[in-house]
C-alpha cells in the first residue's frame, strides 16, 4: 500500500515568499500566546520556527544601493504612522459603550478583523509588512469596511493608508519585483511550505472531541491560517511536493 504524504491531506494556499513569511510569522506568534505545547506540537513548532528565521534571512539579505534604501526608510515610517494612526482613532470607538454610538460594533469588528496583534505586523520585513498591509487593506474592502470608516468619519484615514501603501509598493518595487521571478528564494520558500504543512498536520491530527481542550487548542494555532483563507478566497493551492522527512515526522509519537 502507497504511504500518504502530508501534501497529500494538507492543502495550503500558494503564497509569495514575503507571503509565507508573514504567515509563518503570525502562526508562531499563535503559537507563543497559548503557553506551553504539547511535545510534539512544539517540535514541529521550532521547525516551523527555523524555516521562519531562514526565510526572513533571505527576504532581508537583498543589498539595495543608498537611495533606494533611504526611500524604503521613509516610506516605511509613513505607513507605519498611517496605521498607528488608524489604530489609535478607532480604539477610541472601540471603548465607548455601545449605547454612546450605533455604530461602535462595526468599529470592535473592524478592529478585531483589521489589528488582531495590535501593530506588531509593523515591525516585519519590509516585503512582509507590504504583504501583511495589502492583506489588511483587502480585508477592508472585500468585508465592506470602506463603509464603516464613513460612518465613523474616518475615511482620512483610509485615505491615507491607501495612499502611504501605494507609495510603500513604490518604493519596494525592486525587491517585490524579484517574487516574479521563481528562482529568487525558491529553495527557502520549498523549505517553509514543507515545514507549515507538517506543523498543520501536527495541530490537526491533535484535534480530539474526547480530550478537553484539544479543539480548543487547535482552532487558537490554526486561527492565522483560517483567516489568511478569508482574506484570500480566491487563491489557489500550494502543488509543492512534501519531502521523506515530512511523513516521518507527520507519522512519529
Amino acid at each position: 500500500m502507497a504511504s500518504l504524504a502530508t501534501s497529500d491531506l494538507i492543502q495550503l494556499p500558494r503564497l509569495s515568499v514575503a507571503e509565507a513569511a508573514g504567515l509563518l510569522g503570525e502562526m508562531l506568534h499563535a503559537a507563543a500566546n497559548v503557553g506551553p505545547l504539547p511535545a510534539g506540537i512544539d517540535r514541529s513548532r521550532q521547525r516551523l520556527a527555523t524555516s521562519y528565521a531562514t526565510l526572513e534571512r533571505a527576504i532581508t539579505g537583498i543589498a539595495v544601493d543608498a537611495a533606494d534604501a533611504e526611500r524604503q526608510r521613509e516610506a516605511d515610517r509613513a505607513i507605519d504612522n498611517a496605521w498607528e494612526a488608524t489604530q489609535l482613532w478607532l480604539s477610541g470607538f472601540c471603548k465607548l459603550p455601545e449605547a454612546a454610538n450605533s455604530h461602535v460594533t462595526a468599529a470592535r469588528n473592524l478592529a478585531a478583523q483589521v489589528f488582531p496583534d495590535g501593530l506588531s505586523f509593523t515591525k516585519l520585513p519590509y516585503k512582509v509588512q507590504f504583504a501583511e498591509s495589502q492583506a489588511r487593506l483587502d480585508l477592508i474592502a472585500n468585508e465592506g469596511h470602506e463603509e464603516t470608516f464613513a460612518v465613523l468619519g474616518g475615511s482620512c484615514f483610509l485615505a491615507e493608508l491607501y495612499r502611504t501603501h501605494r507609495a510603500y509598493g513604490d518604493a519596494l518595487k525592486p525587491l517585490l519585483e524579484l517574487d516574479e521571478d521563481p528562482k529568487h528564494q525558491k529553495g527557502e520558500l520549498a523549505g517553509a511550505m514543507s515545514a507549515l504543512r507538517q506543523y498543520v498536520a501536527r495541530v490537526v491530527s491533535f484535534s480530539d472531541p474526547l480530550v478537553a481542550g484539544s479543539d480548543a487548542l487547535s482552532n487558537a494555532l490554526l486561527a492565522p491560517l483560517a483567516r489568511w483563507y478569508r482574506l484570500h478566497p480566491s487563491r489557489g493551492p500550494d502543488m509543492s511536493t512534501s519531502d521523506s522527512s515530512d511523513i516521518d515526522e507527520t507519522n512519529a509519537s
